[in-house]
């Protein structure tokens, strides 16, 4: 996998998980979703990095995945992160092709429950995401631009 040439790294910024959903009141977002998009001819790769700061507070930075996914030609997929808790702060990193032109990998975060549902996402019957662990392509935060060769940025 080579992202050397072309690789942007955008972040969410810290959040916090709340405690529970805002519909339901008693389930928290269990599920961090990260939906990627490849509008592209070219299998593209995105690196996907999802940190955790446990309460209490302060507390020391801890990995939850650390992944590389490839995405072929005109595709979607997800990476999923799970093991945080209730007031846990998460920081999402995507390192990749990411906002070039209109063929970059678009991004997007979103917190949900899926207590009680098994198998995949398609599964996740409830539906029911928290909107103050959603965060659009847009939203996402440039931290750096590693392309040497694009002097605009």
């Amino acid at each position: 996998m080579d992202m050397r040439r072309r690789t942007v790294t955008k972040t969410t910024g810290p959040f916090m998980v709340p405690g529970s959903l805002p519909t339901d009141g008693l389930r928290f977002p269990d599920t961090l979703l990260i939906a990627l998009k490849n509008p592209s001819s070219r299998v593209r790769f995105v690196r996907i990095v999802v940190d955790r700061c446990p309460i209490p507070f302060p507390s020391r930075e801890q990995n939850l995945i650390d992944v590389v996914q490839p995405l072929p030609p005109e595709s979607c997929d997800f990476v999923t992160a799970t093991g945080y808790a209730p007031g846990d702060i998460l920081n999402v990193f995507i390192m990749g092709d990411l906002d070039r032109d209109e063929d970059s990998v678009l991004v997007s975060v979103v917190g949900r429950n899926t207590a009680g549902t098994t198998g995949s996402p398609a599964a996740f019957a409830d539906d029911r995401h928290e909107p103050t662990m959603f965060f659009r392509h847009e939203d996402l935060v440039r931290i750096n631009d590693d392309d040497k060769d694009d002097e605009e940025d």
